[in-house]
This record gives structure tokens, sequence and C-alpha cells, in this order.
């Protein structure tokens, strides 16, 4: 097994680690999330989602690249067993990060009621603004502690912190707001949660650094320097699509009512199920890129890449249709028929999902890696533009329903642009018809399951979720091979992967086995 297969399988088992984590994260802060919601009402849950849109604004000004840089340098480094270097730039990184989350805490503690007055038209919400300012700190160290494990492809510790703090967050928040604490007592026990668990992250790290020379010399690559010469670029692109995600925030805030965006939020809730399967690739792509240089590299990394565009595409392309098809009976059975407009929301706003079929996961992991913080910098600013003409002139118009439709349509643009420029200048390829293929079988599952729950009366919604998810499951069982969208070979690196890298294969392998035969019934058909 070559050093790039090595790296491509370590990156699969690191996603179905970061899978698990994130699938048993969500169930818990499903729980958390249903049972806030039930205590408040739709306008004061309204209320406590735009709570958040001014902490996560100033987040984006938190890392200045260093964590992105981080997880290049340490996935690099610990492929050429550098370890000194490696906990060295751990310390100076942190310290780093660490000084400009307080920093910023200070300033949005500072000026709440301005910004309460000024940026959320709220001015009302001074105090929960002030509240909320611990965010910054908690959020921006948490994601500088996950940077460091995803450099060292611990994916494990980063699985298993997530679950502290969903555990922790889905217990205290809806407990305070019970106790008669309300919406501060929900971003409070929002906040302990990630206080935990960035505590735990911050105990296990130190056992690692704390037994090394820290004064070894740190001048050459990897210096605080060189992780802001390598970083900021990149801080300026994330800067430019969180301007982008929190522009969205404000257009509903400007164009929609508390409870328009209080339905939304129940929907984009739901949405994550499909995060759950794009985080963990693409959180798992950027390390595994990092450790090789293209220019020594070029075959293997473009095939590397092509293979990381087609699983994707396998996994994520049919939940985003099984997630539209369940829509209505998931939110109903979890948040009753309070949230009338959520499922309307949920299943246009999971077509965002799409461009993973055009490599939205892929490409800019592969640039980031390679260094070319230039050209993610021009696909991010082209990108956004495309986003905030599209989705002003539709909120303007059409409030949430054109704001979803509009992020939509501009993420398959500007998804498209960047997959071309990124194919052109490194003379790369992905296997276009099997990304129309995998949508084939997706759509037709879909059509099929939908028309037959329309003649299926079910008065249970649960009951009708799994109804609906159990023949949309067995449709694109049957639908995959026989579209081409999944091959035998598919089959046998799925199994190879999951045999020496999951404990439960022996769960999943009668699956892998009944897929096999259609596909062996299906060949034998048509010879």
């Amino acid at each position: 097994m070559s050093e790039l297969d090595r790296a491509a399988e370590k990156s699969a088992r690191g996603s179905l680690y970061l899978f698990m984590g994130n699938f048993l994260s969500e169930i818990i802060n499903a729980v958390g999330v249903v049972l806030v919601a039930r205590l408040l009402t739709p306008e004061e849950y309204g209320v406590y989602n735009v709570a958040f849109v001014l902490p996560f604004l100033f987040v984006m000004f938190s890392t200045w690249g260093v964590g992105a840089a981080l997880t290049r340098f340490l996935a690099r480094y610990q492929e050429e067993g550098r370890w000194i270097k490696i906990r060295g730039m751990v310390t100076k990184g942190l310290a780093f990060n660490g000084g400009l989350a307080v920093l910023l805490t200070a300033i949005m503690y500072v000026s709440a009621d301005f910004l309460a007055e000024t940026i959320l038209l709220r001015p009302g919400l001074g105090g929960l603004v002030r509240l909320t300012a611990g965010i910054v700190f908690l959020y921006s160290l948490f994601n500088t502690i996950s940077a460091i494990y995803f450099g060292l492809e611990r994916m494990d510790i980063i699985a298993a912190l997530t679950v502290v703090a969903s555990l922790i967050r889905s217990a205290m928040s809806p407990l305070l707001v019970s106790m008669g604490y309300g919406i501060p007592g929900a971003l409070i026990g929002y906040m302990v949660g990630y206080g935990v668990a960035l505590l735990i992250g911050l105990i296990l790290l130190a056992r690692v650094i704390g037994r090394v020379d820290l004064n070894a010399d740190l001048s050459g690559e990897g210096s605080l320097r060189d992780m802001l010469r390598f970083g900021f670029p990149l801080f300026i692109g994330s800067f430019v699509m969180g301007l982008g995600l929190r522009y969205q925030g404000l257009l509903q805030v400007w164009f929609a009512s508390d409870l328009a965006i209080g339905n939304l939020n129940i929907a984009t809730k739901f949405k994550s199920l499909a995060g759950l399967f794009t985080v963990p690739i693409a959180s798992s792509i950027y390390p595994a890129f990092s450790k090789f240089r293209f220019e020594d590299r070029r075959e293997e990394m473009a095939k590397m890449f092509n293979s990381s565009v087609r699983y994707a595409t396998m996994l994520v392309i049919p939940v985003t249709f099984l997630v539209m098809v369940v829509s209505e009976p998931a939110v109903v059975t979890l948040f009753g028929r309070d949230y009338a407009q959520a499922p309307f929301f949920l299943a246009i706003a999971v077509l965002e999902f799409l461009p993973v079929g055009l490599g939205s996961l892929s490409v800019l992991s592969f640039l980031n890696s390679q260094g070319d913080t230039g050209t993610t910098l021009r696909l991010n600013l082209v990108s956004v533009g495309i986003m905030a003409t599209i989705c002003t002139a539709l909120t303007w118009q059409f409030g949430i329903t054109g704001l979803l439709v509009g992020i939509v349509v501009s993420s398959i643009l500007g998804n498209a642009y960047n997959l071309s420029v990124t194919l052109r200048k490194y003379e790369l390829d992905f296997d276009r018809l099997h990304t129309l293929r995998v949508a084939a079988f997706s759509v037709l599952a879909a059509g099929l399951t939908y028309g037959v729950m329309e003649y299926v009366s079910l008065v249970n919604s649960l009951v009708h979720a799994f109804a609906a998810s159990f023949i949309f499951l067995a449709l694109s069982v049957i639908l995959a091979p026989l579209t081409g969208a999944v091959t035998k070979p598919d089959i046998q690196t799925i199994r190879g992967i999951i045999q020496r890298g999951f404990r439960g294969y022996s769960l999943l392998a009668p699956f892998l086995d009944l897929e096999e035969r259609i596909i062996q019934l299906f060949q034998r058909s048509t010879e």
C-alpha cells in the first residue's frame, strides 16, 4: 500500500470517527433543541437564535488563519516525525489565538448596547449581547483545539469533545429555561457545554506538550510568523465567506419576522443531518492532502482528488433527497405543528448540499493544502459576490423563501466556478458521469418514495418518517448499482476501509454483501 493510499484510508477512518461523534452529538442536540423550543414560545425561540448573530460575527476575526496553518503544518510534520516542531507550534498557536479571543470578547462586551441597536435593530437585546460575548472566547479556543487535533489526525478526540459539549448543553439549557431563566438560561447552558469540552481538550493536550522543551528552535517553517504568512490569506478568504454567512443572518433580521426566523432555525437543525456527512469528509480531506506536495505526486494526488469527490457524492447526495422526503413528518414529530413553515423551508434549504457533486468538499481543501491561498481568496470573493447579489434581491422580495432559493442557486454557481478554475489550473479531472448517476438514482428513489407515501394513510408522523426512510433506502440499494452509481470496486474499497478501521464492521457487512449480489445479478442480466 502506497503512502497516499494509507493517507486516504486514514482519512476515511477519521471521517468515520467524526461521523459517529457528530451523529451522537446531533441526536443529543436534537433533544435539547426540542426541549428548549417547546419551553420557549416561537417568538422567544426566534430571539434566542438572533442572539447568536453577533458572537459568531466576532468569531470570524478570532484566528487570522492560524488554525488552518496549524492543521496543515502539524499534518505534514507528523508525517515527517518532527515532534519538537509540532509541540512548539501548538503552544504558540494557542497563545496567539487565546489572546486575540480575549480582546474580541472584551470589545463585544463593552459595545453591546451599541451593537444591539445598530446591527440587530433590537435595542432591548443589549443584555443578551453582553451575555453572549463569552461565546466568542469559548468558541474561538474550541476551534483552535479542534484544528490542532485535526492536524494530528486525532478525530477520535474531536468526536468525544463534541459529544461532551452536546451532552452538557442539551441538559443545562432546558433545565435553566424550566427554572425560569428563559432565553438567558438557554444561552448560559450553551456556553457551559463548550467551556467544559474546551477544558477537557486542553488537559489532554497538556499531556502531550508538557513534556517537551519549548525553547527548541522554531525559527524555520512553522514559526508563528510562518503560520501567519500562510494563514492570513486563508483568514481573509474565510472571513469573506463567514461575512457572507453573517450577512444571511442580517437579511433575516432585516426582512423577516421573528416567527419566520424561528421556523427557519428549526429547518436548519434538520439540515444538519446532511452535515453529519459533509463535515467529517471535509475535515479529514484537508490534513490528508496537506501531507503531500502536488508537484511531487501529481498522478497519485489527482487520483486522490477524484476519489474524494466520488465517495462524498455517493454519501451526501442521497442523504440530501432523503431529508427532503421526510421533512414534514420529521418536523411534526419533534416540534409539533406550531412551526408550520419549517418543513417547506427544510425541503429548499437542504438542496444547498447538491454542489458536493461538484467537488465542494474537495476543491478548497486541496488548494489550501498546497498553499495556493491566493486562488482560494479569489474564489471566495466570487462566491460571496454571487451570493450577496442573488440573496439580497430574492430576500427583499420573498422573505425567507427567497433567501433559501438564493443560497441554493448561488452555491451551485459558485462551486461550479471553483471546480472549473481548479481543474484547469492543476490539470485535474473528476467523473462527471458518476455525479449524474448518483443524482439520477437519488431523484428517482425520492420521487417513488413520495408517490408511495401519498397513497399510504399513516396518522402517526413518526411512523410516516420511518416508513418513508425505509422505502427510500431500499430503493436506493437497488437503484444505485442499476444506474452504475455504485460499482463492485466501490464496495470493495468501502469494505476494506471499514473492516480495518471500524469495530462495527459485522453490522454493515450484510448490507455490503447484498449490494454486491445486486451488482452481480445486474451484470449477468446484461451479458
